[in-house]
């Protein structure tokens, strides 16, 4: 699959986040930063890119749904995005940092949804689901 480009979806996240990183910490605390990097929460290799793809084409088709086509990306600083999300697997997936599981797509059918244990994405791209 064809990567696409995401300055749109970097924008919409910027908006979303007002310039600062979304990263939520125990007992409530959210860093604040600047917001430098884009990360996805779904990892690009297990359908990171395919959720990237899916957004561009419901964005093009007058389909976006802020909820569903920008969970997988969110704001973070350089420390929140490198240390946390990349440097503590375990952390960053008990905070939402990034999500076990993958996004599938069946080529016959068009249609595509997340597998893995996460409810918040099960809910929003089920199996039989809407796209």
């Amino acid at each position: 699959m064809k990567r696409t480009p995401l300055a749109n979806l970097r924008d919409l996240v910027w908006n979303r986040a007002d310039g600062r990183c979304e990263a939520q910490y125990e007992h409530g605390y959210r860093c604040r930063n600047r917001a430098d990097e884009l990360h996805h929460r779904l990892p690009r290799r297990p359908g990171g890119t395919l959720a990237d793809f899916l957004a561009n084409e419901a964005l093009k088709a007058g389909t976006f749904s802020s909820e569903r086509h920008l969970a997988h990306l969110i704001a973070l600083c350089q420390v929140c995005h490198h240390e946390v999300a990349h440097g503590q697997p375990v952390r960053a997936v008990a905070l939402g940092l990034r999500v076990p599981g993958e996004m599938r797509h069946e080529r016959w059918s068009g249609e595509s949804w997340y597998f893995g244990p996460d409810d918040e994405f099960a809910a929003l791209w089920p199996k039989g689901g809407a796209a």
